[in-house]
């Protein structure tokens, strides 16, 4: 893991009171940078002196080469830097920091803070959203700019004072005086693509800012395009000084030919029968034929908000497809994860979303997103059940690990490209446990620890992809759990591609041959699901039966300790009519006996127990 490095960046008011008059973005550009020492490797959660401060109303502005203080114990001392002529302040120390800022506002107002590179930002001691994802897409090897969060603040006259966390190595501010209105934030536009030949009857959505104190009830979306009927959907309540992403309907006459399509969408409040326009703007949409890779929206069945999957359909397709879902990398949207590949003439490649470039590791929500999209494509595309394979690159990789050995029957094969194993190996620090709660927190993570459930990947094939002298996902982290796998498993390939690095393409063929890798996908092809009724050894772990609790037909309903290994080992002997195995840290399991028969009774020996006559429903 990085250094822990607290950092705090102050701006002399007194810079700013002549800007402070007109409603031009203000670029903030000197500061005060504080460095501190790292916690301790046995910290599982690590105290926080400045946002301590913050929170307890004890923050005070420092000044140039002030001492900085924690519990008696000197942290360091606040030296001056200055951003470059673009307005990014770059600094080794910004890798994990926290910086305040100060602005003289000459009245009282609204105002709007854009940052790039922060993941909170406290506002006269207020936490509001960060902007993690707000970098200059040419400053070394950091990824595009996702503008995402503009934040709408109350100033009040005289000095504000602002203070930003930052954990991604710059920073960049603006302060937009003078704002008290609504308005969309359209870099944060999440639509489909058109299809040509087909009428579209779908939706997007777009953050509404309101910069303004006042609520707003009973507003609509309203859309359109050239010779269309206007589309009015409803909008959610607007509280002040907040942001919605709202969903707006899309319905358009089937498009004949490529290109952009100019979209027009409104909020609007009816008003007397009129429509009483409070933010407008136009935006394009994209019409391609839908043999061409695309974009698909969807309302997500867990939080109900829109949300989108890139989908590259296959070409000269025979018989029923197959089913390639791919998962991006960190800074890497959906869309382009799907364009890296070359259409397949036996399957869809589909790309799920994560929430965001960045997203969850594909764990927890990034997990659910993956899963949801899973179901999604199988459904629309009449996918062959027993050809689902998974893969990913980097972040995506890990997140091949990741619902691989939790959701391992679901998939023929898994093929991880430059795929980190386990968050504690890649980024975290060693886990030291020595504290009760420090082992509770700990527990609570555990299934996370993807070499811990490796032994669920049994049955499953694993193509195994990485860059020899990648220095970004190094090869030790494949070669670890390959060490693992040879244990056990008899159905396996690691290739390290010699002198490539984190993302390479040495072939001619279309995609990039670090995520569509020839071999892989002939290894793919010979790979196929299992169904239950022809398994008939069942070998299953899992420390949270709420992530993953099902293999095939045994399912893990209760532990008797939570969030511990639990496993369970199971065979049938059809003939015998017998269930015989034994378990571990579990209280409650089921077994599904759909695959025989319900005119005779089954028994269950388990953990040197028998349960005789079992009549099965």
């Amino acid at each position: 893991m990085k250094n822990f490095i607290l950092a705090a960046l102050l701006l002399a008011a007194s810079a700013f009171s002549a800007q402070a008059q007109s409603t031009a973005p203000v670029v903030l550009t000197t500061g005060l940078l504080l460095a501190a020492a790292p916690p301790a490797p046995s910290q599982t959660i690590s105290p926080n002196a400045v946002i301590a401060t913050l929170e307890t109303g004890s923050w005070k502005t420092p000044s140039a080469n002030e001492p900085f203080d924690s519990d008696n114990k000197a942290l360091g001392a606040w030296r001056t830097i200055t951003a470059e002529t673009d307005g990014w302040f770059r600094d080794s120390s910004l890798g994990y920091a926290y910086v305040s800022m100060t602005y003289r506002s000459d009245k009282e107002q609204i105002a709007l803070i854009e940052a790039h590179g922060n993941s909170v930002v406290y506002v006269n001691g207020l936490a509001r959203a960060g902007n993690i994802y707000g970098f200059q897409d040419t400053y070394e090897s950091w990824g595009p700019r996702f503008d995402y969060v503009y934040i709408p603040v109350k100033l009040r006259k005289g000095v504000n004072e602002f203070v930003f966390e930052c954990r991604r190595g710059l920073l960049k501010v603006k302060i937009h005086p003078d704002q008290n209105k609504l308005f969309f934030a359209v870099n944060d536009l999440t639509a489909p693509d058109l299809l040509i030949g087909e009428a579209a009857s779908t939706f997007g959505a777009l953050p509404i800012v309101n910069a303004t104190e006042q609520s707003y009830t009973g507003l609509f979306a309203k859309t359109w395009a050239e010779g269309s009927v206007p589309e009015y959907y409803p909008v959610g309540e607007l509280l002040p000084l907040s942001i919605l992403k709202a969903p707006f309907a899309i319905k358009l006459p089937a498009q004949q030919t490529s290109g952009p399509v100019p979209f027009h969408v409104e909020i609007v409040k009816k008003n007397q029968g009129k429509d009483e326009v409070l933010a407008s703007s136009i935006i394009e949409l994209h019409s391609m034929a839908a043999s061409e890779t695309h974009k698909v929206t969807f309302f997500s069945a867990i939080d109900g908000s829109l949300q989108y999957y890139a989908v590259n359909p296959p070409v000269e397709l025979k018989g029923k497809p197959a089913l390639f879902l791919s998962l991006h990398g960190a800074g890497v949207e959906a869309i382009n994860q799907a364009q890296a590949y070359g259409h397949k003439n036996w399957g869809y490649i589909v790309a799920a979303t994560n929430r965001r470039p960045y997203g969850y590791n594909w764990e927890n929500w990034g997990r659910l997103d993956a899963l949801e999209v899973l179901a999604i494509a199988k459904e629309k595309f009449s996918i062959d059940p027993n050809r689902v394979y998974l893969t990913g690159h980097s972040m995506g990789g890990h997140g091949a690990w990741q619902l691989g050995v939790n959701y391992a029957d679901q998939f023929a094969a898994v093929g991880p490209s430059a795929g980190w194993i386990s968050i504690w190996s890649y980024r975290i620090r060693p886990v030291v446990d020595s504290t009760e709660v420090q082992k509770m927190l700990v527990r609570a993570t555990k299934q996370s620890d993807t070499y811990a459930f490796t032994t669920n990947l049994k049955r499953t094939g694993l193509y195994i992809l990485q860059g020899a002298v990648d220095d970004n996902v190094p090869p030790s982290q494949p070669r670890s759990i390959v060490e693992n796998l040879s244990k056990f498993h008899k159905d396996f390939i690691y290739y390290e591609e010699p002198g490539a690095g984190h993302w390479w393409d040495n072939s001619d063929e279309p995609g990039s041959d670090c995520v569509d890798w020839m071999p892989m996908f002939d290894f793919f092809s010979h790979h196929a699901v299992a169904s239950s009724d022809k398994i008939k050894m069942v070998d299953f772990v899992t420390a949270n039966p709420a992530v993953s609790s099902k293999q095939y037909w045994i399912e893990v309903i209760n532990q008797i300790e939570q969030q511990k290994l639990s496993t369970i080992s199971m065979r049938l002997e059809q003939g015998n009519r017998k269930f015989v195995g034994s378990t571990g840290n579990i209280a409650l399991f089921s077994i599904d006996c759909s695959m025989l028969s319900a005119d005779k009774p089954v028994s269950v020996v388990v953990d040197s127990q028998t349960i005789s006559n079992v009549q099965i429903p």
